[in-house]
């Protein structure tokens, strides 16, 4: 069970901002800067946050993970939504739970749009005393000023 709520934190994609569909948005050559805070963010920008946020979740680093979300994050699993606080406190109790947590991201399709992206793929989540948890996971992230931060995941859970 704790590997499945730390799956759903983990793995979420971005109903919450309304833009998973992703619509006009455009895939980034990744190969740009973006130092413009009103430009749109790089694909390698991109995968670098959701890379970081998987990172996080294997080193059990809450205020890691405060540091990349904002204010106004919100996680959604099928009819399920939680806020930035909820989100963050479900990590706490789950990092005290599982022994060497680790989740792998495939991220397969990034869209970029001006000060936005939303990136799709797989995750699985293992630790040493639960069993691997896996689905389809969506990051919907902005430009705060100049710095990339994640403010929607949707999880789709297999099975």
């Amino acid at each position: 069970m704790a590997a499945v709520v730390l799956l759903a934190l983990a793995v979420g994609g971005l109903l919450a901002s309304g833009t998973l569909s992703g619509g006009d948005g455009e895939s980034s050559s990744g190969t740009e800067t973006s130092a413009d805070p009103g430009s749109k963010p790089t694909e390698t920008e991109v995968r670098s946050l959701v890379q970081t946020f998987a990172d996080i979740y294997g080193s059990k680093d809450p205020a890691g993970l405060e540091r990349i979300l904002t204010p106004d994050f919100m996680q959604r699993q099928g009819s399920d939504t939680v806020d930035r606080k909820g989100a963050i406190d479900q990590y706490r109790k789950q990092i005290r739970r599982l022994e060497s947590p680790s989740l792998a991201l495939d991220i397969d399709s990034i869209q970029t749009k001006k000060r936005e992206a939303t990136a799709q793929g797989r995750a699985i989540l293992t630790a040493n005393n639960a069993a691997p948890e896996g689905g389809d996971i969506s990051f919907h992230v902005v430009k705060v000023q100049s710095t990339l931060l994640i403010d929607g995941i949707t999880l789709k859970p297999d099975g």
